[in-house]
């Protein structure tokens, strides 16, 4: 999304922390409208203070994307927010450096839920709006999906889906004007790492 482009409004997840939070930064500073969405609310406030303070319009919208629930409701309230979405980023990730053998059956639903539905279930409540502004939609995957890793067991996987999701989609709506990338970031200096490297 950049400089030159129109003003968009951008739903985001995974707002509060890591490429969330400095992806946001940068989309404030080039003018577009943020819906902000994660679990805590507080680093979503104090993340909007931050980028009101560069110039945007932020709607704040906290919601625990494990909890499949509230994702239509997470979606009517982002419409609502500034008239449309024109950019879904579906950038919420969870990941608990677990090995599969070691993980709870909650640990390996939160991550389906988190890493996979959410994405294609937030899209799929998002995408009759993101047809008709012929819209976006970024998916934030991870070069991990391209090798399996004992410890990402169930990350790799949710993100080796995203990524089979992410063609098959882009396959499908590119013909109604609709734009769909996959990103796919390595080792990132974030809250992610710092969790892994505690277990």
């Amino acid at each position: 999304v950049h400089n030159s482009m129109a003003s968009k409004n951008v739903l985001l997840t995974g707002a509060s922390s890591g490429i969330g939070a400095e992806l946001a930064k940068v989309l404030a500073k080039s003018g577009h409208r943020l819906i902000l969405t994660a679990r805590r609310f507080d680093r979503l406030e104090a993340l909007a203070v931050e980028c009101r303070g560069l110039g945007a319009e932020v709607a704040v919208l906290p919601a625990d994307l494990a909890d499949t629930t509230c994702l239509e409701p997470l979606i009517a309230d982002a419409m609502k927010a500034f008239g449309g979405i024109d950019v879904l980023i579906n950038n919420a990730g969870y990941g608990l450096g677990t090995r599969y053998s070691e993980s709870t059956q909650s640990d390996i639903v939160n991550q389906l839920n988190v890493n996979l539905v959410s994405p294609i279930l937030l899209t799929r409540f998002a995408l009759p709006g993101l047809i008709e502004l012929k819209g976006t939609i970024i998916n934030v995957g991870s070069s991990l999906s391209t090798m399996a890793i004992p410890l990402f067991g169930v990350y790799g996987t949710t993100k080796a889906g995203l990524a089979y999701w992410n063609d098959a989609l882009r396959r499908e709506v590119g013909r109604q004007g609709v734009k769909v990338c996959l990103v796919e970031p390595g080792p990132v200096a974030t809250e992610f790492l710092t969790v892994i490297e505690e277990k």
